[in-house]
């Protein structure tokens, strides 16, 4: 009996796979940084890649619910960057839900590695909500008036 488990043991360590591959064969590699060793893993269904896996240096995490369209033109953008100027570069992943004549829609992830080299996504403000917030603008019979931010424009 204990030359079975023994036996049992062995085989099961030399068919498990060790790697950082997708973990499922539905999913396939649809962007790539090799530089940084960053691979983004998807399921294909009705033209849009879904189940997204994310392969951050090894670290495999999981995004159900993003989208991206199939078409190669638009596969997800993977930017590794220092854009907050704190000397650590932070994950950026761009995913194309939509496009059509003289329209991209786009979404954008953002990933700030923490201490133990895990990450954690920081909230992104939406563009249109930034815009309005910071754009004012009055306009009258005599004169037009767009304010950004501190700058009057007339």
């Amino acid at each position: 009996m204990k030359r079975i488990t023994l036996l049992t043991m062995a085989l099961l360590n030399f068919i498990s796979p060790i790697n950082s591959e997708a973990t499922t064969p539905e999913h396939e590699v649809i962007a790539t940084n090799k530089d940084e060793d960053i691979m983004i893993f998807a399921k294909k269904t009705d033209g849009f890649y879904e189940d997204f896996q994310i392969d951050y240096k090894g670290i495999v995490f999981h995004r159900p619910s993003w989208k991206n369209v199939t078409n190669p033109t638009y596969a997800p953008q993977i930017v590794y960057e220092d854009i907050n100027s704190d000397n650590k570069k932070e994950l950026i992943i761009i995913l194309t839900t939509g496009y059509g004549t003289g329209v991209l829609e786009e979404v954008v992830a953002v990933f700030h590695q923490n201490k133990d080299q895990s990450l954690k996504e920081v909230l992104v403000d939406n563009p249109l909500a930034i815009v309005n917030k910071n754009v004012k603008s009055s306009l009258n019979s005599e004169k037009a008036e767009i304010r950004i931010g501190r700058t009057i424009t007339k």
